[in-house]
């Protein structure tokens, strides 16, 4: 088993296996490191994210693909994020799910 498999194994036991799941398919890229930083600043704060976006939001299946990511757009554009946590962590995972927000013109 792979390190990054490892890691996602221990925070599938800590977790929960559906909301781990559904982001590291989303956000390949860098998924683990990513909730073990949320879970080292706060781990009540870690599984409430992880709850409500990837475990809940982006699986409800009543929204179409599009609307879940402006939310989560939207939610980012409100506060003052860095680099770990910013808008190019959404776009990777709208990415990944095939989803594009471009804006264009009418």
């Amino acid at each position: 088993m792979s390190d990054r498999e490892q890691r996602l194994e221990q925070l599938r036991r800590k977790y929960g296996a559906k909301g781990i799941d559904n982001a590291a398919r989303l956000n390949a890229h860098d998924f683990p490191e990513l909730m073990e930083w949320r879970d080292e600043l706060d781990p009540h704060f870690a599984k409430l994210w992880l709850d409500f976006t990837y475990g809940g939001l982006l699986t409800r299946g009543v929204l179409d693909d599009r609307s879940p990511a402006w939310v989560e757009r939207g939610l980012h554009a409100r506060r003052v994020t860095d680099a770990k946590s910013g808008i190019d962590e959404h776009a990777r995972v709208e990415h990944a799910a095939g989803i594009d927000l471009a804006l264009r013109a009418a």
